[in-house]
């Protein structure tokens, strides 16, 4: 079930996204419906392709993999190249 606590912002250049998602739900799924994000392990963990950086509240960012994380209320930077 969605709540309005279960949204997670995606920084894309000057934007601020709003992803919903939903409980248990990993980042590079919900991500995608929203932004193209590479995964060419297909959420495997080994390729690297979907690298986030989680924000911190004291304004340092923490490494992590779209595919490995669970979503929880935060912002996070994404790396992609966006198609076409």
């Amino acid at each position: 079930m969605r709540s309005d606590q279960n949204i997670l912002y995606v920084r894309d250049g000057d934007r601020l996204i709003e992803v919903p998602f939903e409980e248990g739900e990993k980042v590079l799924s919900a991500v995608r419906r929203h932004l193209p994000i590479k995964s060419p392990c297909r959420g495997d963990g080994w390729c690297g392709g979907c690298r986030i950086d989680i924000e911190q509240e004291d304004g340092s960012l923490k490494f992590a993999l779209a595919c490995q994380t669970k979503c929880r209320p935060m912002t996070i930077r994404i790396f992609y190249k966006p198609k076409g």
